[in-house]
């Protein structure tokens, strides 16, 4: 038997061992490092999306304090009972209006989101941002609605101003479940746990392969 042939084909069998192993251990760096960017991208976009859902339910309390709508401001000659009235309306803006950094940072994230996980998500965020949008502008309809009923009292409420006011209550308050507005927030909420989840089972899953897959070539080797 010629041993020194043997010595090197257990060399060389050795150096490929070794060399594969080097490569497996820099593509499981690599895919953990891009699950943990993943993660840590999907848990901020959730962290947000917590905190806007808590700040639209309390938008919509009827919990009140008497500086709520004092922010707004007051045009000539508004009686006590005006003021009331278009403070009263205003007050879903004014709570909106003290987390704008907050909805500020939800759209930085849409953006990161994204360029990371796809376009839809785009669509997902939106949602958040449409019961913010809808809110400040029935609010500001509505005012503008008290206004016209002080400056003609006796003018006569059409049907479709009855349907309005019925329809600002529904969105202006929390309403018995299930609520439309709560169902809109807490689909993208879920969206967002799901996608959490999605990372860390596919996670777990890779790391499991690589481990199999490592095993397997050291044995070989």
């Amino acid at each position: 038997m010629n041993w020194e042939l043997l010595m090197q084909v257990v060399e060389v069998v050795s150096v490929v061992g070794t060399s594969v192993i080097a490569l497996l251990t820099v593509g499981s760096w690599r895919a953990e490092h891009r699950y943990t960017r993943r993660a840590e991208l999907a848990g901020e976009g959730l962290t947000l999306a917590y905190e806007a859902a808590d700040v639209i339910q309390a938008v919509r309390s009827n919990f009140g304090y008497e500086s709520d709508g004092s922010t707004r401001k007051r045009m000539p000659n508004e009686t006590p009972q005006l003021t009331e009235r278009l403070d009263d309306a205003f007050t879903p803006v004014e709570r909106l209006c003290q987390h704008d950094e907050l909805f500020g940072k939800l759209r930085a994230m849409r953006y990161r989101m994204m360029v990371e996980f796809g376009r839809a998500w785009e669509k997902r965020f939106d949602e958040l941002f449409e019961v913010r949008h809808k809110l400040i502008v029935r609010c500001r309809r509505a005012m503008r609605l008290i206004r016209d009923q002080h400056e003609s009292p006796d003018g006569e409420v059409t049907v479709k101003q009855e349907q309005f006011w019925e329809e600002f209550e529904q969105l202006r308050w929390q309403q018995d479940d299930p609520d439309p507005v709560d169902v809109q927030v807490q689909g993208v909420v879920q969206r967002l746990e799901a996608l959490n989840e999605s990372i860390r089972k596919e996670r777990c899953l890779t790391r499991l392969k690589g481990m199999l897959t490592k095993a397997r070539a050291m044995c070989r080797g």
